[in-house]
């Protein structure tokens, strides 16, 4: 519901390229914020590329910083792509012209140049502003991480290993690291399990006024 929000308000366009990228991809805020421009293109002009598909994109550390220097790839939502290309075309050369410099990554900052890591906390903290909840980066990571591997992993079409698919889309070294996103599925598979509980006293308790209906004269 958080990540809703965030994405329902009205934030700068560079702030909600980084929230995307981060929250729809799984990439870190350094990768995010050095996200090559060369890297997006119009998917509507791609041959076999259809609104709602992702679009497998590979990520070299010798275009833009990847923790441990180790390339990978993250599946981009055709949608976001596409934002990412509306972008490039407006928004980023509005602020490109600002600083007269030519940065090689795609989100710029509002005077043109590329995000420090600092900016990127600014960022979050202008976000988080908007929305009224603490909004940080490795937040928007993890809640990819949680989010994917749960809808994997009821997703009865997926043929593949969700917990591998996730640690390769995350860039995670070892799969023990992408397993910590079980213990949070279960915790929050308890948590609705108990709510539903709750619920269904709520009803009983409402119904009989704390006593069941047998069904007797």
């Amino acid at each position: 519901e958080q990540v809703r929000l965030c994405l329902g308000a009205k934030l700068d366009p560079s702030h909600a390229l980084l929230l995307n990228l981060m929250v729809r991809t799984g990439m870190r805020s350094c990768e995010a914020r050095t996200f090559p421009l060369t890297y997006v293109f119009n998917p509507r002009t791609r041959k076999g590329l259809m609104p709602g598909q992702m679009i497998r994109v590979n990520l070299e550390p010798t275009d833009m910083h990847i923790k441990y220097g180790k390339p990978r790839s993250v599946d981009v939502p055709w949608s976001l792509m596409e934002d990412m290309w509306i972008y490039s075309l407006h928004q980023r050369e509005i602020r490109r012209k600002r600083s007269g410099l030519a940065p090689c990554a795609l989100v710029l900052t509002a005077l043109g140049t590329e995000f420090s890591k600092g900016a990127v906390v600014d960022a979050m903290k202008a976000i988080e502003k908007k929305v009224g909840f603490p909004v940080r980066a490795h937040m928007l990571r993890h809640s990819y991480g949680t989010y994917t591997l749960s809808a994997l992993r009821k997703n009865i079409s997926f043929e593949g290993e969700p917990l591998l698919y996730v640690r390769d889309r995350m860039g995670h070294l070892s799969v023990q690291t992408t397993a910590i996103y079980l213990h949070l599925i279960n915790q929050l598979d308890a948590q609705l399990v108990l709510a539903h509980e709750d619920e269904i006293d709520m009803l009983f308790t409402r119904g009989s006024n704390g006593s069941i209906d047998t069904g007797g004269d």
